[in-house]
């Protein structure tokens, strides 16, 4: 049976290079770059020139902060904390917001400010999935000091108009935190140009491998690592995070044009099949590669379940993420349409041949459960 793996939204598989490097990489650079032996000084020049590709693909200046983290979570947490420890104790601002569409991530960074003594806000979203300039100006507080979004949302594909969230902290002169972990590959952007003061990624999301993340911060802006020695960062993390952004941006114009078609092609093909299917946000700005469809009269969770056992692998949310059901719910569909959402999220890799035939697989799988509901009334019907 052939697997098609339209969950990238979760994790991407690793490039197969990248993944065949590491092990000659951790072989031969396992010595510390703080010795000053030359087992330890090999290290600087391959972690000087991958850093500096990090750096010009990121679009940061030379000045900024890049700070290597175990995985997207611990970045995020770590700006949180940061913002404590250098925002919060020097301005008395203790409000921190995010939004309700946020994962896991971010929302449990949030709660936990408040054992900080800090208060949090969540902060809901228009009907069409995003946080406009006027929902977060009415939420916004004197004592605001920070607000934590994902640029884009991973199951909707949504993306958020950046400019101007930016715009509005930079003028109340509060910090702005961006995951661009669903973002990178996918939409152009220059860090260094942007009005946000830390970035945050996972590379999990972007076919590095599992375990690496960083923040990105302003060169301007005092920050707080959890590393206590600074100066020591692994020649493996640094120069597979720079692969794997080179790759992502080679494969960009591949992503933005032929995985946006494939996605387009998922969607007609299943709608062509299926009348009744629901397709939120498809005229909203959101990523080239990922799509909800809503099946009305299943639940999702019996359609992923068929969907898995044919080899086809979606999403409904759950684990890190919110539920795509909550998701929708938030704004505003009906709750029928809401139980009967998935997320399919294809990459560089996804073909037109397993487009079409994921796509005749789910179109299988919703009349075969279609059928069953039917024949399940008329029993009960005859029953009474």
């Amino acid at each position: 049976m052939e697997e098609i793996y339209l969950d990238n939204n979760s994790a991407t598989r690793p490039v197969d290079g990248v993944v065949d490097q590491m092990g000659s990489i951790l072989r031969q650079y396992w010595g510390s770059n703080l010795s000053p032996h030359r087992l330890g000084q090999q290290n600087n020049l391959p972690l000087f020139t991958s850093k500096k590709k990090v750096y010009d693909l990121l679009g940061a200046a030379e000045n900024d902060g890049l700070y290597l983290s175990s995985n997207g979570p611990e970045a995020v947490f770590q700006v949180f904390y940061s913002a404590y420890v250098n925002h919060v104790k020097e301005t008395g601002r203790t409000h921190f917001l995010a939004t309700d569409m946020e994962d896991a991530t971010i929302l449990y960074s949030l709660k936990r400010m408040e054992k900080f003594g800090c208060s949090s806000k969540v902060i809901p979203v228009n009907q069409y999935g995003q946080l406009t300039k006027e929902i977060l100006e009415q939420n916004l507080r004197p004592r605001s000091a920070m607000m934590s979004i994902s640029w884009a949302n991973n199951l909707t594909g949504v993306i958020h108009p950046l400019e101007d969230i930016a715009e509005v902290c930079k003028s109340k002169q509060v910090l702005l935190h961006v995951d661009c972990s669903s973002i990178i590959g996918k939409s152009y952007f220059r860090y260094e140009d942007m009005q946000v003061d830390f970035l945050t990624f996972d590379g999990s999301l972007f076919h590095d491998p599992l375990g690496s993340g960083a923040v990105v911060s302003k060169w301007s802006l005092p920050f707080t690592p959890f590393n206590p020695c600074p100066g020591f960062e692994s020649v493996s993390k640094m120069l597979s995070l720079a692969e794997t952004l080179e790759i992502a941006s080679e494969n960009f114009d591949h992503v933005c044009t032929e995985t946006a078609r494939l996605r387009d092609r998922l969607e007609k093909n299943v709608k062509d099949q299926i009348g009744d299917v629901v397709i939120p946000f498809a005229e909203v700005h959101r990523l080239p590669n990922v799509s909800v469809m809503c099946f009305p009269g299943v639940f999702n969770e019996s359609l992923l379940y068929l969907l898995n056992s044919q080899g086809v692998y979606a999403s409904m949310g759950g684990g890190k993420y919110q539920k795509i059901s909550h998701i929708l719910h938030l704004c505003q569909f009906d709750k029928n349409i809401s139980q009967s959402a998935l997320s399919f999220c294809l990459s560089h890799e996804t073909t037109q041949q397993q487009v079409d035939k994921a796509s005749q697989i789910i179109v299988d799988c919703y009349k075969k459960l279609i059928k069953c509901s039917i024949s399940l009334k008329q029993e009960e019907k005859n029953e009474s």
